[in-house]
């Protein structure tokens, strides 16, 4: 497990269980670009409920390519940084996202943090009163490198219960 894979990653196996559905309530959506597969899980203990509001607690699961990297939302010198776009169903909003610490690299006289294999990215949805089955999008732009980096975009639609 690499660097990335700290605080918030899950283990391989585990991974699996969720984004196959056997530890989700529901199963994992995923996306598939040249290099990238991206899927939204259920993280654990799911919906908590504090007053009016509803947390519900997520993953996104980005699964980089063997000698492929991307980026975070900072890139560092050089690179494409990831960008999320939430689509989310009124009242319902995203909250806590969370990236894992990166790798440092130094790739000629510029300094990047990357990430590789795969990247847990922990997310609440909140909602405020009771909430209904709603249909939610996230777009990812993002730039997965190995000598170049090249400019891929993914779609994961997911519903929240």
């Amino acid at each position: 497990m690499t660097r990335t894979a700290r605080w918030w990653a899950l283990p391989r196996a585990v991974l699996m269980i969720a984004v196959s559905g056997v530890a989700s309530a529901q199963p994992a959506v995923t996306a598939r670009s040249a290099h990238v597969e991206a899927a939204v899980v259920e993280r654990g203990v799911g919906r908590v409920a504090v007053g009016r509001t509803v947390r519900d607690r997520r993953v996104l699961v980005l699964t980089v390519a063997d000698g492929w990297h991307i980026y975070g939302t900072h890139s560092g010198n050089s690179g494409i940084p990831t960008r999320l776009q939430w689509t989310m169903a009124l009242p319902a909003r995203v909250t806590e996202v969370q990236w894992p610490m990166p790798n440092t690299a130094v790739r000629g006289r510029d300094t990047t943090f990357e990430y590789e294999g795969e990247v847990a990215v922990p997310f609440t949805i909140e909602t405020v009163g009771a909430p209904k089955a709603s249909s939610h999008a996230v777009d990812i732009t993002l730039g997965v490198c190995r000598d170049v980096c090249l400019p891929e975009r993914l779609r994961v639609v997911f519903r929240t219960r």
